[in-house]
């Protein structure tokens, strides 16, 4: 392919991670950064609940384009942002015992979802939780909490789908959400692809189980790209450079990138992808070594929303193009290297990474 799509698949690949890297290495950071970041999320989503319910007065209809701030066809962008908040209430429950940050962004990620017609909502609360839950039962030994906490998440399960069907099946005349969780249905909405035509050309609606079957078989045609894929910007476009990868040009689903999941077997095959996933759990374990050492830091709550968001990383790559989501991705990244480079707890005003702590520490012969 042309250089063109190459450099564009590199920006693409790189572009978010390198903001983290961005925030290990600065020297110096204001006092409240953490509560600051927390506190913009927890607003940014009521911000979005709020203009969701303004779009539904005025009759938009609950779907892709019933993303409040995040605009047309933006609920995969609002998906990524719930799953990312509602992380952070968890971690917030796990390092200081505090349930209402965690009760509110339950009940708003509940409405966006609703509004927005994301189904994913409940497999996100339920798979974050069973998450929490677990770290909270080794952490705590406490049952008697921990039972409080699932009924919470139960009672909103239970309020989403009420409240989904209420507002989107039952007024639409669609199938309801419980019919979802059959398999013959979820098999049929998951692994099919279906073409349609926008702005006049053929676009394919790729079903998230088939992007892994059709990745799979794109990548094993031979042992090279099995293991290497098809190189960065095979299966990545820019509309604006006019450039496209030889993954979408020669592959017969055309200009359809698929989820994240999709493009990076192509791309990076199974040697690539096992270096991310390497990636992903040493940043697990070392946000857990933390944890271990500095008990009382001020950023503990930071340090288990990013092990659970981390966790499930494989699930967001699967259900859409979760790499390039910028305003969950900018915030995570940003949290990883902000956490990775802090110390246990930092007492001043502007205060050093733990990195040039140590360096401090070993020039003034410590």
């Amino acid at each position: 392919q042309g250089i063109t799509a190459t450099a564009w698949g590199w920006w693409v690949m790189f572009q978010f991670p390198m903001v983290g890297l961005y925030t290990y290495t600065r020297p110096s950071w204001p006092a409240h950064w953490p509560t600051t970041v927390r506190r913009a999320l927890v607003i940014g989503l009521a911000a979005v609940v709020l203009v969701q319910i303004g779009q539904y007065l005025t009759g938009e209809t609950p779907g892709d384009n019933l993303a409040g701030l995040f605009g047309r066809r933006g609920t995969a962008n609002l998906m990524l942002y719930v799953a990312l908040v509602v992380s952070v209430g968890l971690g917030l429950w796990l390092a200081r015992g505090t349930w209402k940050t965690l009760a509110v962004v339950l009940v708003l990620g509940m409405l966006a979802s609703v509004l927005g017609e994301i189904k994913m909502f409940l497999p996100t609360v339920f798979s974050l939780g069973l998450l929490a839950l677990g770290l909270f039962s080794v952490r705590q030994r406490r049952m008697g909490r921990l039972l409080l906490y699932v009924l919470l998440l139960l009672v909103v399960a239970w309020l989403f789908v009420v409240a989904y069907d209420a507002v989107v099946s039952t007024p639409r005349g669609t199938r309801p959400l419980a019919e979802y969780l059959q398999l013959r249905t979820l098999d049929r909405y998951l692994g099919t692809a279906n073409r349609t035509i926008v702005d006049g050309r053929y676009v394919y609606e790729i079903g998230r189980n088939y992007a892994l079957v059709y990745g799979w078989q794109e990548i094993a045609r031979d042992p090279f790209t099995l293991l290497f894929g098809m190189g960065l910007g095979a299966r990545g476009e820019s509309r604006t450079l006019g450039a496209a990868g030889a993954g979408l040009a020669e592959g017969p689903l055309g200009l359809s990138v698929g989820t994240s999941m999709l493009v990076m077997m192509q791309e990076l095959g199974v040697v690539g992808m096992a270096m991310l996933a390497g990636l992903f759990i040493w940043v697990v374990w070392r946000l857990h070594g933390d944890i271990q050492r500095y008990p009382q830091s001020e950023i503990l709550w930071m340090r288990y929303a990013l092990i659970l968001f981390t966790v499930l990383w494989p699930v967001w790559l699967w259900y859409t193009t979760s790499w390039t989501i910028r305003v969950a991705t900018l915030a995570y990244w940003s949290m990883v290297g902000y956490a990775l480079a802090v110390p246990g707890v930092p007492a001043a005003a502007e205060r050093p990474t733990g990195r040039l702590a140590q360096d401090e520490g070993v020039r003034r012969g410590r």
